[in-house]
């Protein structure tokens, strides 16, 4: 978070164009000039202020803090439009624990925080001001260069400040510092301030200056200042009575003139000194927000983890207390069915006000017959359904069981190589270690090489540490199927009588099940894509596994390169330095002939030249050595330049070419001591004069040695033909790697056309994805139908809530048969008490025929709402395995949210059943209201305890508790459906009689009169109804397509992440190919070096056996000396002219070694030109 503007520029510059800030903030400072004329208390000084400041500027909140001197710190004197939590988080009276403003103000730079409610450095209670965005402001207010507070400015949405509105509030807030300022602590706040009058008409005029005072009459409020003291020309002006005052007015109004052109320069000076301050500013506040920017998107990637990490806690946490909420409901439910236990058997003694009531017999038995059926039908589509998500779980746990288990194999896999490579690290170190003293030159090279190798490694553990993390997600999910299996091998025995039963209704679920086999395939497609990708980046992880090894062993094999070329090296040392001890014999020869030509004047003025001559052969001999380090030089060149891909190896042969330049530097001193030996042997000459006669044989000796030398001469020339010709090598090897590095080039872009070709690749993936997309839409499609199958489902329910109705109306009628046939009805009853739950167990064998037979009905009423019950928490619980199944793998969140939002749906149409039936129950006789009331009261503590075991439901997020639950479900409603089957043909027989007995057809028509009434009132429910389930459709599909819009969103990571992955893959591929390169452009060198080696080799034993025939020959040479002094003036002569030829061929080679540094360099830029090329690719791509 760095500040946009610095505000010592800023305050120290000229003012703006008045045009640039609003007449509103250029009134700003004459507000703070009346408030400061007032002499306010600091607290209340800082509250106006801060009231003047929001609304000049039109944001949010304003806070302003003072600075405290002593204690070096910010304290809140004011805010205005922040609540309670953000006054807190600024120090709420106390130091200011937010660094920001602290900062901005020692910097003296107005900080702008833009985006300040998604960055984790602003506290969260000032991000919370503005929920849809918010730009924080910091104005640090100065007094003489000191700091004395800051104003805080806080901006909903993208709002912008301009410099110039900025600017002038800096400006405006200078009046403000003396009050701001606390020079003596937190003394005291509520004193007013003073400040001496002329500070304060330096701030004045600063702000006129700066334009934020606009109405001068407002600085009349300022504290009275004296009149400034006349000029001292007016008061001589005033005084002068003489003649010579006409010309002194002249002159002050030429002064006057001059005065107000170098004004009116200084304003226009000023004016493009403000300009270019303000173009300063924009310049760093666009550098901060790019700097901003990139921090906002690292704490979106960290805020996003962590949002990550929490839901994943949450999801957890939620399980835990699902658990528990399943306990108690469970524990609830049991007491709720001992009071509706106690409930019906209080209902018993009610029984006989229900006689009277009659009603439409044959529709209502019609109805209730088609619930049945529909009851029936529903049943079998349940089961059907069951069997089909029990095949799918296997399934899943089958490829749960097989992904756990590559995994384990991968992860074996990478434990081992990971070993082995640690191992080898290990060696290779240790090896590293006793070469260093040798491989010294290479150090920086290696050093390069194991930071790639760390890279590498970095980026190994990375992907190893997110296959140990999808590893670990299949373990957990390999734990909940495992207590899936626990359960469902628990209900086995539960489900083998559900199998027998329901046999033979699976015949027509065909169809049903076909359509979920459908929607098991597409899941089946689905996780099998998620296998392919899995097995995709597997094998991705072991190819960058297997290249990594290859850099390894290729990176061993170039130590072991570059081991034997330094051995190379320290060779051609050896031979150097043999080579300077034949330099050195030849100058102990040299010495012994100039001892041997002291004895006369002229004899030392031939050895003289005879020195001069072999001076000018040692330095042809140094010219070809000097050739010779010019050759290695170029060859060091050319392998620099080969290793400059590597960035390193440079730094050896650098320290080579040093070493070399030391042993040059060494053979110069040599020489030079070879120069003052000729010296001393000169001073040696003048004493040996009188030797001159015995010197003669030496002179025809030392003849001969020269014409020795005039052939060694010839030999320097061919070893300098031989020479060029080696150069002229090097140049055209240089041409090869020109047009090497041109290949590379080339495959860089064929490595181009490959990454085009691959994003062709992703997006055909993409593609792909959205046809997936078009998929989750047709679900989506699918669970709408669904959502209108269970609608008239439920309407079914309500018909059969009505015949249940009828029925109890016709249990009435029956009720009075029955008293006629106590002995059957007893017997019934106690068949009835056996066939339903415990409950009924209390009915006691010797109650009244009556009492029994109501017993009965009642027991039918409460079966038939259990079994709705029922068979609404198996729907609920079906539909929430269907839907997790389908989302299991995209989202377990937006799971439970579809859950509760289905489960709300049901509540929902039991509260409308329930309201529906007390409406039917109010269209029936008024006389059993007070019954129809307790009923009423049960059916709402009976939807109570359906709301709370539904929430219970919806927080479990575990499938197997869910399938166990509706197993037992599916069971209970099975067994409730057979006994409620054969109730109900019981009681359609009885019903039957009681229809042929009944003659009143007053009464029936007036049933149906209030059947048809009661059926308006559902017609109208219903209505309702259908207003209420489009508007949650509405919302459902809301839902969804913000699932489907997060589920692309998670496909488009997945394929960043594979991109990424591919293209880590291609970098190590490229890099592989180019250190193979370099190995054998490595192995190349080798061979040249090995070659010239044997060369020079040659070169020196020749020149060994020249020195040796040289010796031999001295003494004739010395004898023919004499004969030969005028021809050897002449050849010295020659001498001279070829040691300058020789001279200029040096300088030649000199400029053309020069030039192969030049070219080298060239190569060199060129090079690393082309590598940032080829990152820019890679990141482009």
């Amino acid at each position: 978070m760095q500040p946009a503007t610095k505000t010592d520029s800023l305050l120290g510059s000229q003012p703006p164009p008045r045009g640039s800030s609003s007449g509103t903030l250029g009134g700003l400072g004459n507000r703070f000039v009346a408030l400061f004329a007032k002499r306010l208390p600091r607290l209340e000084f800082a509250a106006e202020v801060g009231r003047s400041v929001s609304e000049a500027m039109r944001v949010t909140a304003v806070a302003v803090l003072g600075y405290e001197t002593r204690r070096e710190r910010l304290v809140l004197l004011a805010a205005e439009g922040l609540n309670t939590e953000a006054v807190a988080a600024l120090g709420g009276g106390d130091a200011c624990t937010w660094d920001i403003p602290l900062r901005s103000l020692r910097n003296h730079r107005i900080s702008i925080i833009t985006a300040a409610h998604k960055n984790p450095f602003v506290p969260r209670a000032l991000a919370e001001v503005s929920r849809l965005g918010l730009t924080i402001v910091a104005v640090p207010v100065l007094q003489n260069e000191q700091p004395a507070g800051v104003v805080l400015l806080f901006a909903s949405g993208n709002r912008s400040f301009s410099d110039a509105d900025l600017y002038t509030l800096s400006q405006a807030l200078l009046v403000c510092a003396p009050v701001l300022r606390d020079t003596e602590g937190a003394a005291s706040p509520a004193q007013p301030v003073t400040v001496e009058d002329g500070k304060v008409r330096q701030t004045l005029a600063k702000l006129a200056a700066a334009g934020a005072i606009i109405d001068p009459g407002a600085a009349q409020a300022q504290p009275a200042e004296p009149p400034p003291e006349p000029p001292r020309w007016q008061d001589r002006s005033a005084e002068a009575t003489s003649p010579a005052s006409a010309d002194f007015e002249a002159e002050r109004r030429r002064w006057e003139e001059q005065i107000l052109s170098l004004q009116q320069e200084l304003e226009s000076t000023n004016a493009r000194l403000r300009q270019l301050t303000l173009q300063n500013h924009s310049l760093v506040r666009e550098r901060d927000d790019l700097v901003q920017r990139l921090h906002d998107q690292e704490a979106e990637k960290a805020a996003e983890v962590a949002r990550l990490q929490a839901e994943l806690n949450a999801l957890q946490d939620r399980l835990v207390a699902a658990e528990a909420e399943r306990t108690r409901t469970a524990r609830l439910a049991d007491s709720r069915v001992q009071i509706l236990q106690q409930s019906l058997a209080n209902l018993q003694k009610e029984w006989e006000s229900l006689r009277s009531q009659s009603g439409s017999v044959e529709a209502q038995l019609a109805e209730w017959q088609t619930l049945a059926l529909a009851v029936f039908e529903e049943r079998d589509r349940l089961v059907a359904q069951i069997e089909s998500l029990h095949a799918h779980r296997r399934t899943l746990e089958e490829q749960l069981a097989q992904l756990r288990q590559a995994a384990e194999q991968d992860r074996t896999a990478f434990a081992a190589d990971r070993d082995a490579w640690q191992a080898q690290a290990t060696e290779a170190r240790k090896q590293l270690a006793e070469r260093t003293k040798a491989l010294a030159r290479l150090e920086a090279e290696a050093r390069a090489v194991a930071l790639q190798r760390d890279a590498l490694s970095e980026q190994l553990q990375q992907l190893r540490a997110e296959l140990d993390r999808v590893a670990q997600l299949a373990e957990e999910t390999h734990a909940q199927f495992a207590d899936s299996e626990t359960a469902r091998a628990a209900a086995m025995a539960e489900n083998q009588v559900l199998r027998d039963a329901l046999e033979q209704e699976r015949q027509r679920a065909a169809d049903t099940a076909a359509t979920l086999r459908a929607e098991l395939a597409s899941e089946h497609a689905q996780v099998e894509s998620l296998a392919h990708l899995v097995d995709t980046l597997r094998s991705q992880v072991a190819q960058q596994e297997r290249l990594l090894e290859e850099n390894q062993q290729a990176w061993e094999a170039l130590h072991n390169q570059w081991s034997a070329a330094e051995r190379e090296l320290e060779r051609l040392r050896s031979e150097l330095e043999a080579t300077a001890a034949g330099r050195a014999e030849a100058e102990l020869r040299l010495a012994q002939v100039e001892e041997a030509r002291s004895a006369a004047v002229r004899e030392r003025q031939a050895l003289r030249e005879e020195v001069a001559a072999l001076r000018r052969q040692v330095v042809e001999l140094e010219a070809g050595r000097a050739a010779l380090r010019a050759q290695l030089e170029t060859q060091a060149s050319a392998t620099e330049l080969e290793l400059e891909q590597l960035r390193v190896q440079a730094a050896a042969w650098q320290q080579q070419a040093e070493q070399t330049a030391e042993e040059l530097r060494r053979t110069q001193a040599d020489l030079q001591r070879a120069t003052a030996v000729t010296t001393a042997l000169q001073a040696a000459v003048e004493e040996l004069r009188q030797r001159l006669t015995e010197s003669l044989a030496d002179r025809e000796r030392l003849a001969h040695e020269l014409e020795q030398r005039e052939a060694l001469i010839q030999a320097a020339e061919q070893a300098r033909q031989a020479l060029e010709l080696q150069i002229q090598e090097q140049r055209d090897r240089a041409q090869e790697e020109r047009a090497f590095w041109q290949s590379q080039v080339d495959q860089a872009a064929e490595e181009r056309a490959q990454l085009v070709s691959r994003l062709v690749e992703l997006e055909q993936a993409l593609q792909a994805a959205e046809r997936q997309r078009a998929q989750f839409a047709a679900e989506l499609s699918e669970l709408r139908s669904e959502r209108e199958r269970w609608r008239q489902q439920v309407e079914a329910l309500q018909q059969s809530l009505t015949a249940a109705e009828t029925e109890l109306a016709a249990a009435r009628e029956e009720a009075t048969r029955a008293r006629l046939d106590a002995t059957e009805e007893r017997n019934h009853a106690q068949m009835l008490e056996r066939a339903l739950r415990a409950e009924l167990a209390a009915v006691r064998s010797d109650a009244e025929a009556a009492a029994g037979q109501l017993q009965r009905l009642q027991e039918q009423v409460a079966a038939a709402e259990e079994a709705l019950q029922h068979r609404e928490q198996v729907a609920d619980a079906l539909r929430r395995e269907l839907a997790e199944l389908r989302q299991q793998l995209a989202d377990r969140a937006l799971l439970a949210a579809q859950a509760e939002s289905l489960g709300a749906r049901v509540v929902e149409l039991e509260q409308e059943l329930a309201a529906a039936r007390t409406e039917a129950a109010r269209a029936q006789d008024r006389s059993a209201s007070e019954w129809e009331e307790r009923v009423v009261a049960l059916e709402r503590e009976l939807a109570r305890v359906r709301g709370e075991a539904a929430s219970a439901e919806r927080a479990r997020a575990a499938l197997a508790e869910e399938l166990l639950v509706a197993r037992n479900l599916v069971a209970q409603t099975q067994v409730a459906a057979d006994r409620k089957l054969a109730t109900l043909r019981e009681t359609i027989d009885h019903l039957e009689q009681e229809r042929r007995r009944l003659e009143d057809a007053i009464a029936r028509q007036s049933a149906e009169r209030e059947a048809q009434s009661s059926l308006l009132s559902a017609a109208q429910t219903e209505l309702e109804q259908r207003t209420q389930e489009r508007d949650q459709a509405r919302q459902l599909a809301a839902e969804l397509e913000q699932r489907l819009r997060e589920g692309n969103q998670e496909l488009r990571v997945l394929a960043e992440r594979l991109g990424a992955l591919e293209q880590e893959a291609e970098r190590l591929r490229v890099e592989r190919a180019r250190q193979c390169a370099d190995l054998e452009r490595l192995e190349a060198e080798r061979s040249e070096l090995e070659r010239v080696a044997t060369e020079l080799r040659a070169q020196l034993d020749a020149a060994t056996e020249r020195w040796k025939a040289d010796r031999a020959a001295w003494e004739e040479q010395v004898h023919a000396l004499e004969r030969e002094l005028q021809e050897t003036r002449a050849v010295q002569s020659e001498k001279h002219q070829e040691t300058s030829e020789l001279r200029a061929l040096l300088e030649h080679w000199q400029a053309q070694a020069a030039e192969a540094e030049r070219e080298r360099t060239a190569a060199t830029e060129q090079a690393q030109e082309r590598e940032r090329t080829l990152q820019e690719l890679r990141q482009r791509f």
